[in-house]
């Protein structure tokens, strides 16, 4: 079995699963079929499937429907312009002095401001994976856009969950709380907290998340606000180079270069001794050797000694076993005890993206898609909140 579990059994993961349970189950637009995974579509088919509403030539972002929603109301941003970009990295850096970036923040965050007067949970998220195409995603969508949902009433029912890491079956754990997330979320906390000059302040949520505080849409919506995000982003890129480069660096398709014979503890030779990140990263040098030697094949998955959905793993097995190329990782920002924070899930081995798995007060919080047709009156709530999402950006356009 993956050893994260069997290290730390007691390890409390908040986490909700909409599969097997009836929390945040988004309803399906009607007579839309399975989306295009893995590829970056070109701007007439989004114009057609999607529905663009709105093209804005200052940010180089068009406002869209969402063929597959995640929520009734959800709005989305993606890059519009010919020369395609892929990830909000890559929009930064085109963008020196931010300017763009902070009027697309100015709306995204205004949208969310105003979806949360009337009692509303807001969530703003994206994912980061454009090079991974030799199996699922957490972006499926190669360039670069914006998920913002706004749900009324739709968590009262959200329950205060605290699971053992090691009650979760093999599929969710992998997905969920696989060792890199834990590795890279502790080795970043300690890297930022031992440094006293960091300009980054970090809150506690999840164990396999790093999460930093904003405050409030308001200071995300602000040349200091957007100039914190861009920094940080850089700095996680960075820091990842620099884990990867501790197990000898990446092949063609992610797999981290480690000798099989080689002992774990020698990955953090470098590693100044913080607790958290030493037993991350042998835990993922452990991983990775289990991967090279068979360790952890489907056999002996099914042979772990606990009871495992043979169905769910098939489906499954071959995101378990290969990484993801590079930097990869799934964002959001979200309010916890109404303080709103950034919170980035690390990922190698997972296929759920930001806002398939969105947090939620703190929670990692599977979304159920299409399994239930849309009413009249969640279209028209649907479409309400797109006229008011365009009539926001539209103002800053």
């Amino acid at each position: 079995m993956p050893p994260l579990a069997i290290a730390k059994p007691e390890l409390l993961i908040p986490y909700y699963d909409a599969e097997v349970g009836n929390f945040l189950v988004a309803p399906a637009k009607e007579g839309m079929g399975a989306p295009p995974i893995n590829v970056m579509r070109s701007l007439e088919d989004i114009r057609v499937r999607s529905g663009v509403q709105l093209s804005d030539e200052q940010t180089g972002m068009m406002v869209t429907d969402k063929t597959h929603p995640h929520a009734v109301r959800e709005a989305m941003w993606m890059h519009g312009e010919d020369e395609p970009i892929a990830t909000v990295g890559e929009y930064f850096a085109k963008d020196p002095d931010l300017s763009r970036s902070l009027t697309l923040f100015q709306q995204m965050a205004g949208s969310a401001v105003a979806a949360e007067e009337d009692g509303s949970y807001v969530t703003l998220a994206w994912s980061n994976d454009p090079l991974t195409l030799h199996r699922a995603s957490i972006q499926g969508e190669k360039r670069l856009h914006f998920h913002l949902t706004s749900r009324h009433g739709e968590l009262e029912e959200i329950p205060s969950v605290t699971t053992r890491i090691g009650d979760l079956d093999i599929v969710d754990r992998s997905r969920i709380a696989e060792e890199y997330s834990y590795a890279a979320s502790a080795y970043l906390r300690d890297y930022i907290d031992s440094r006293p000059d960091s300009p980054f302040e970090l809150e506690n949520l999840h164990p396999c998340v790093i999460s930093l505080k904003i405050g409030d849409w308001s200071d995300l919506a602000t040349p200091e606000g957007v100039q914190k995000v861009a920094s940080f982003i850089d700095l996680l890129e960075t820091q990842h180079s620099q884990i990867a480069s501790s197990f000898g660096g990446e092949d063609n398709e992610g797999f981290f270069y480690m000798n099989d014979t080689r002992n774990p503890i020698e990955v953090i030779r470098d590693v100044s001794g913080l607790d958290e990140t030493r037993l991350g990263l042998v835990l993922l040098a452990d991983f990775v050797q289990g991967l090279k030697n068979g360790r952890l094949g489907f056999g002996n998955m099914i042979g772990s000694g606990r009871d495992v959905d043979l169905a769910k793993l098939r489906k499954h097995y071959r995101t378990l076993v290969t990484p993801s190329k590079g930097f990869a990782y799934a964002a959001g920002f979200s309010k916890h005890d109404g303080t709103l924070s950034l919170n980035i899930r690390p990922s190698k081995f997972s296929d759920l993206g930001g806002a398939g798995c969105a947090i939620i007060e703190g929670i990692p919080v599977r979304v159920k898609k299409g399994s239930i047709p849309m009413t009249p009156t969640q279209t028209r709530q649907r479409q309400a909140f797109m006229r008011q999402v365009v009539d926001i950006a539209a103002v800053g356009a």
